[in-house]
């Protein structure tokens, strides 16, 4: 048909006179039934999706769970939309590569063919020569998570809660997901700080077919001398059969979490909101969780709010997380769902978290976004230390657009969780602001800047979260700026106490990574 191409010569999408009647087409044809290619991906502007196929209609291929799922992963980090024509961009393709990549199967082999369209509105068909190195990094990773899913692959993720309070097993999950099976993984973790002492024996997982997912753990001792708030940082390393590896770096922080905020999603009793509400269609723990649109899938060009009615307190404590259990199919590229957090209930800003990204150009253009498909409960874990020594309040929000509608989003068992203080330090920010850190969180040197027009006999104090000091430094009346060498501490959360002749006149916080 007619649909997506066109058999007049004037039109900017004909086809020409038949399939492959150019010569380069038909050299792109011939060099492909002359090998064994798996998969593919072949470039196009604009728009920032990634399509597969069916391109002609819209319809469904037999694997589309699988191109699904090698989407969401190619496109976990720069947060692009993907699908089929229809979804992503709203229209069928008729005569596309991607559609006889993987439907002609007569005279070659299926390949899983991918068509990502690169840029966006404003860089247009022909972007401007600035713009074609930011485009092409942010398509970079799929590159090389096709030639990945061409060999033996697996993808691993933790299946710990962000705290560990002492020695154990570490759990996690895996699953085969190259093409290339049946496949033999070892798995290990190794250390990349003092936190851990020792690590138990790799786990070796045999003959793994496509798809196939496992669940282990590796027993690991973790140091006696840890103090609550201290990072745990450790990496899975998965290696295959021929010496490949893939690793993942994981930090936890060390403690007993205490939760100060927990609701169930029962009912709306800590909650306000005119169009969220609860649901029974669907929940992590029963019997309800909350959705934004209870009664179906969300409207167009909505923007609607569900927020804590009360702040929540996070003054005097070591490391605040907030989590919850969510899902959601929301249209991708285009409509979104922020979780934002507020110190006054009139600037809110959108946290991040493991499972969203930068929103596009289309969206709250890079703020940390959901959209998508997410069919299965997901914990989800952002991390709440800018906002120590503060009360805020949460809030998530839906905005559509006027085009296609989904189902939207739910969440349940939303929780905040805090590692107290053993030192109970009541006095951050206590008079004037005579001292600011910078950077924080730091890794290597410590610039610690002395606003204080009083210097004389002072010094600075740093301690570890047990409340032992760890380094004393005296200042001079003229000195404004101090740096101070940090990197062969141990990773965690540490206080700086600017004293000078009248006492302590600032304790300031900040976290060596």
């Amino acid at each position: 048909d007619d649909i997506g191409s066109s058999p007049n010569l004037s039109d900017e999408t004909y086809r020409g006179t038949s399939a492959f009647s150019e010569a380069e087409t038909q050299i792109m044809k011939d060099f492909d039934e002359s090998k064994i290619f798996k998969l593919c991906i072949d470039y196009h502007t604009y728009s920032n999706v990634l399509i597969y196929p069916w391109s002609y209609d819209n319809l469904l291929t037999p694997d589309s769970a699988i191109f699904r799922q090698y989407a969401q992963i190619m496109t976990k980090n720069n947060g692009f939309a993907y699908g089929t024509p229809f979804q992503t961009l709203g229209y069928n393709a008729n005569g596309g590569s991607v559609d006889w990549f993987y439907g002609e199967q007569s005279t070659k082999n299926k390949i899983m063919g991918f068509s990502p369209e690169a840029g966006d509105a404003n860089d247009g068909f022909w972007p401007q020569i600035d713009r074609i190195e930011p485009i092409a990094k942010s398509f970079a990773e799929m590159n090389f998570y096709l030639a990945l899913f061409a060999g033996k692959y697996a993808e691993i993720s933790d299946a710990n809660t962000k705290f560990l309070n002492g020695s154990g097993y570490l759990k996690f999950d895996v699953q085969s997901l190259g093409l290339d099976t049946p496949a033999t993984f070892t798995i290990s973790i190794v250390p990349t700080n003092s936190a851990i002492t020792s690590v138990g024996s790799p786990i070796i997982i045999n003959n793994m077919h496509f798809l196939q997912s496992g669940f282990d753990s590796i027993n690991v001792t973790l140091s006696p001398s840890l103090s609550p708030g201290q990072l745990i940082s450790y990496v899975y390393k998965v290696q295959n059969s021929y010496g490949f590896y893939y690793s993942d770096t994981i930090t936890k922080i060390f403690g007993t979490p205490v939760d100060i905020f927990y609701d169930v999603a029962n009912n709306m009793n800590n909650w306000t909101s005119t169009t969220w509400n609860t649901t029974t269609l669907s929940y992590h723990s029963a019997t309800k969780s909350f959705t934004d649109s209870p009664s179906g899938n969300y409207n167009d060009n909505v923007i609607t709010n569900i927020t804590l009615n009360s702040y929540i307190n996070l003054t005097g404590y070591l490391y605040a997380e907030l989590s919850f259990w969510a899902k959601w199919d929301i249209e991708a590229g285009w409509d979104y769902v922020e979780v934002l957090a507020s110190t006054n209930g009139t600037i809110w800003t959108p946290l991040c978290g493991k499972y969203n990204h930068p929103g596009n150009s289309y969206q709250d253009v890079d703020h940390p976004i959901y959209d998508g498909t997410q069919s299965t409960w997901v914990n989800e874990q952002v991390d709440l230390t800018n906002y120590l020594g503060q009360s805020i309040k949460l809030r998530f929000k839906l905005v559509s657009d006027n085009y296609m509608n989904y189902d939207g989003f739910y969440f349940d068992d939303i929780k905040v969780s805090v590692i107290t203080n053993p030192l109970n330090i009541n006095n951050l920010n206590d008079n004037e602001n005579s001292i600011t850190l910078y950077p924080n969180p730091c890794e290597n040197v410590l610039n610690i800047k002395i606003n204080s027009s009083n210097k004389l006999n002072s010094f600075i104090e740093i301690y570890n979260s047990l409340g032992k000091k760890i380094e004393t430094v005296y200042v001079n009346n003229n000195q404004n700026n101090i740096n101070i060498d940090i990197k062969n501490i141990s990773q965690g959360i540490y206080f700086v106490k600017f004293v000078n002749e009248t006492g302590i006149s600032n304790t300031l916080k900040f976290v060596k990574q």
